[in-house]
């Protein structure tokens, strides 16, 4: 028995909306699986990962450099995990005094820590105490990593103008030399970058505190440091707060990736990666040589 006239075309509305719709579900249904496909992954690589601890100031957090570095090596599929233990004009003595860095190497299964002195320490810069402070602070640092079985890295703070950088890193290099431990000289290889792409965001605004081009500069010096090898010139996204001058963070361990009730967005073009990979290849700053003026050229096509 045929079916009414009414009812066949209710039947065939249903079908439409069904179809109309079937595209919407399937493409919700594949995000859905990509998305926990992500996830997934996401956790299987943090479990692999080789596990940082940066301690310092607002030098390391200012553009959230520890953000940048375990971004950049999960784009170099050498994935990293990094929390940080900074706060605004603190310094390494503090964190001795206060035992939070051994509080932290103790609890954690950290395989690098990071040290990186408040700017102008090792310059005697806050009178001659802050000098030995600093030069006994980076030595006990660096011993007690090691006690814990924990690779200890000094990285370097910086000085823009080109006098000051010297005598930074002189001080940085020798005080590195007396505490045993590896030493990135941050503050020569911002000459450089300074020198050939000054347009690029170096600083920040208040031209004291890291910018977003430095705190990759600084991540691809560590990386290179840490890995042996180069990294590739692609674009980069970092998922993560991009922490401000004026952010009050506590002197507490705070994973790179922050709380997780806010995250900013910042993308690194693959123009700007081409352009660190050439100044990590440029070895002082009184060499700056034609190559790399033409390959930066080439890079910005000026």
């Amino acid at each position: 028995m045929p079916l009414p006239t009414l009812k066949r075309n209710k039947i065939s509305t249903h079908f439409q909306l069904f179809n109309a719709k079937l595209p919407v579900i399937l493409i919700a249904l594949l995000l859905f699986a990509m998305s926990s496909i992500l996830c997934m992954a996401t956790a299987h690589a943090n479990d692999k990962a080789t596990r940082v601890l940066f301690v310092g100031n607002s030098l390391t957090y200012v553009a959230n450099l520890p953000a940048v570095f375990d971004a950049l090596s999960l784009n170099n599929r050498h994935p990293f995990v990094s929390d940080m233990l900074a706060q605004g004009g603190a310094t390494l003595t503090e964190r001795v005094q206060d035992k939070s860095v051994e509080q932290a190497l103790a609890s954690q299964a950290y395989s690098y820590v990071i040290l990186q002195e408040r700017g102008g320490d090792f310059l005697c810069a806050f009178g001659p105490q802050s000098c030995e402070d600093a030069n006994a602070s980076l030595k006990h640092l660096v011993n007690l990593a090691r006690q814990y079985h924990v690779t200890p890295i000094f990285l370097g703070s910086y000085q823009v103008h080109p006098g000051a950088s010297i005598s930074i890193v002189e001080a940085e290099q020798k005080a590195a030399t007396n505490a045993a431990v590896a030493y990135i000289p941050v503050s020569a290889k911002l000459q450089i970058a300074l020198q050939v792409a000054p347009k690029l965001a170096w600083l920040n605004q208040d031209k004291a505190h890291p910018g977003h081009d430095l705190a990759l500069l600084q991540a691809a010096m560590l990386y290179i440091e840490i890995t042996r090898q180069t990294i590739d010139a692609t674009d980069l996204t970092v998922y993560a707060p991009m922490y401000k001058p004026n952010t009050r963070i506590a002197p507490i361990i705070i994973n790179s990736t922050g709380d997780g009730t806010s995250s900013d967005v910042y993308v690194y073009s693959a123009q700007v990666l081409s352009t660190i990979v050439a100044i990590t290849n440029q070895s002082a700053l009184t060499e700056v040589s034609h190559d790399l003026s033409h390959r930066l050229t080439a890079i910005w096509g000026q």
